[in-house]
């Protein structure tokens, strides 16, 4: 009989023998150990980030029809309490959906670098780096494709090769989708993405703009486009002129340029006595800054207890302490 003492407790189990599990956010038709079909089931795949060229992880439905950007957001120190085990993985998976066009345009501008005929997506979408990447063509990539690619032929031997002009008017379709959602959902985009649930009132602040949001579009579909691409479609949607609203005199907001706004400290002195206001004397300026501190009261530091009694102190034929540093004087020169 085992005394209460001697009772051995339960070892924890290993870390290795815990099965691994990590949370994800994703839609219906991309989750995980449901399969939509009788063989088939979600799968992820690396492919290079069309932004970036870096692998990035990306999920197919069983359908291939959806494909999602995997996204991990991690904070240190976090873990997930998951039944009866503690995950020590804290990191947070958004799965969110992207259009797979953005994942094949990568491929399709290595394909016009390289060669300036046409090929079938067979031989566009092929590569030993990213075998992966030929779901696409299980999907409706295919299809879609054409939106920004010159066609030739019929069936199935039709060639590709993109198009910068069709692809530039599909990204403008993609910025005016991007543009009503915004708006649907009632996104600020004046001063950054702020839901209108937490703005207590519009005259608090000046409703976006068409350009605003415009520009905010383009700045999300950029997000998925190489760098050239990326300025060319901030080119055709230029961000607006940021502006400061002040209250004008009848109680509504009056938006000023917030250059206009800036007090200049420095004034270029106008031409006179000759000078002509040229480049030289660009120079001289006036300084039209108030440096004065007239109206600003200094308080006095309270003294100290020896500094009160040092000031009833007689210092009648005291020397002050800065007359033992002072020049001395000249010695007189001997006759």
């Amino acid at each position: 009989m085992q005394t209460r003492g001697a009772m051995t407790k339960s070892k924890p189990k290993p870390e290795s023998d815990v099965v691994k599990q990590w949370v994800a956010i994703a839609p219906e038709s991309c989750s995980l150990g449901i399969p939509t079909s009788d063989s088939q089931e979600p799968e992820f795949v690396p492919l290079p980030h069309p932004q970036t060229g870096k692998s990035s992880l990306f999920l197919f439905s069983a359908d291939c029809k959806t494909v999602c950007e995997v996204v991990r957001f991690q904070d240190e120190p976090r873990s997930w309490f998951l039944g009866e085990t503690v995950q020590k993985d804290g990191s947070l998976y958004m799965v969110t959906p992207v259009d797979p066009v953005f994942l094949a345009i990568p491929f399709l501008v290595a394909a016009a670098e390289s060669s300036s005929s046409f090929s079938i997506l067979d031989q566009i979408l092929d590569s030993s780096e990213y075998p992966g990447v030929n779901k696409l063509l299980e999907g409706t990539a295919p299809l879609q494709v054409t939106h920004i690619c010159e066609v030739k032929g019929s069936g199935e031997y039709q060639g590709f090769r993109l198009s910068e002009d069709k692809l530039q008017v599909w990204l403008k379709a993609k910025v005016d989708q991007v543009v009503t959602q915004l708006k649907a959902s009632t996104v600020n985009v004046s001063s950054g993405a702020k839901a209108a649930t937490f703005v207590r009132s519009s005259a608090h602040g000046p409703e976006a703009s068409h350009e605003q949001y415009c520009s905010y579009a383009a700045g999300l579909v950029s997000s998925y486009l190489s760098p050239e691409h990326g300025d060319m479609l901030k080119k055709l949607f230029p961000a607006p002129a940021s502006k400061v609203v002040s209250p004008s005199a009848d109680g509504e907001p009056a938006s000023h340029d917030a250059r206009d706004l800036e007090p200049a400290a420095k004034r270029a002195r106008p031409a006179e006595d000759g000078n002509d206001g040229d480049e030289g004397s660009a120079g001289v300026v006036d300084d039209y800054r108030d440096h004065s501190t007239k109206g600003v009261s200094k308080k006095a530091a309270p003294q100290t207890i020896a500094q009160k009694r040092l000031s009833k102190v007689d210092k009648s034929g005291m020397k002050s302490m800065t007359s033992f540093f002072g020049k001395k004087p000249a010695k007189k020169a001997a006759n």
